[in-house]
Order: structure tokens, then sequence, then C-alpha cells
């Protein structure tokens, strides 16, 4: 055998466990690790608020926050959509929400909540003053960092009516949500 033979007879070997070696590594269920795989933790959140809100309850909202799971409706001052993100706002940080802006809105109560802008929804409670911008309008908060939300065009009016009932103690009738401007327009 020559020298020329046995080194290529020993490459097409080294390339053929080379190659075996792989496909075995990568078909291995601990893909090459030498400790013992981590077992999954326990689940820590078992607290009944959590349980709830897995089944829908509507005054507590899922947020992304290790020491905090979930915030009850009460604190929300705003909640803002942006892009498929939910935002919500408790006068000092943002929480993510995983749901969407929609899902939030039918967790909220009626009563204390309005959709001002397809992209917010503010608690009633916490608004300082509605006021005319061009066509629109914005809605100013207090909380202790002021925070301003934008008012779609055909609510504004709705927004003040609603507002002006919270204020008096008065309950307005479920309303219906405005989803868009020909049902603004048809609201009375």
């Amino acid at each position: 055998m020559s020298l020329a033979t046995s080194v290529s007879l020993f490459f097409v070997l080294g390339l053929t466990a080379l190659l075996v070696g792989i496909v075995f590594w990568r078909l291995a269920p601990n893909r090459g690790r030498t400790s013992a795989p981590v077992a999954p933790l326990p689940m820590t959140r078992s607290r009944p608020e959590l349980a709830a809100a897995r089944r829908g309850a509507k005054n507590l909202l899922p947020i992304e926050k290790k020491d905090r799971p979930l915030i009850a409706a009460s604190e929300i001052l705003c909640v803002r959509a942006d892009g498929r993100n939910t935002y919500l706002f408790d006068g000092r940080d943002d929480f993510f929400c995983p749901l969407s802006i929609s899902e939030v809105e039918a967790r909220l109560p009626r009563q204390f909540f309005f959709r001002c802008h397809r992209s917010y929804i503010v608690n009633l409670a916490h608004v300082r003053c509605v006021k005319k911008v061009a066509d629109a309008g914005v809605v100013e908060l207090d909380p202790p960092l002021r925070r301003a939300a934008p008012i779609s065009h055909g609510r504004v009016a709705a927004l003040r009516e609603e507002l002006a009932a919270f204020r008096s103690g008065v309950m307005p009738p479920l309303r219906a949500d405005l989803t868009n401007k020909a049902d603004a327009a048809r609201a009375p």
C-alpha cells in the first residue's frame, strides 16, 4: 500500500467517524452535556389570585414582572397599546401585559374605564381634564407622573358625558363600544 493510499484511507475513515459522532451528538438528549439535566423548577405561582386570573377574573390582569405577576384593575390608570404590545400604567411604572388591548378592555369594569382611542383606555377616576386639540382631543391623567392620552375625534363628546356622569355619581347605562368612525357617527 502506498503512502498516498494510506493517507486518503485515513482521511476518509476520520471524516466518517467525525460525521457519525456529530449525528449521535445531535440525537443525544443531553447534547454533549456531562452533568445531569436540570430539573424544572416547581411552580411558585400557586396563589389563588393567579388561578382566578387564569380563569378570567375581571379585576386581575397578568403582567410580566417577577415579583408581581398580577395587577388589580383598581391600580391601573391607563392602558396603552403599542403595536402588538400592551402596557398598563399604574401611576409610576409601565408594565407589559401579554393580553391584547381588546382582551384587557373586556376584563376591566366598564363603569370605571373608557376606551378613548384605539390604542388607549383611561381610568375615569384619574382623569384631570379633557382638552380639545384640533379635531380630536387629549385627556390628562393626574397620577404622580402626569400622563396624557389622545382621544379619537368621535369619542370626545362621549368621554365628556361619561366623565360627567362618573363624577356626579350617576352610573350611565352600559355603552356600546365605539370601534370606528361609522359607529361613532351613529352613537347618540
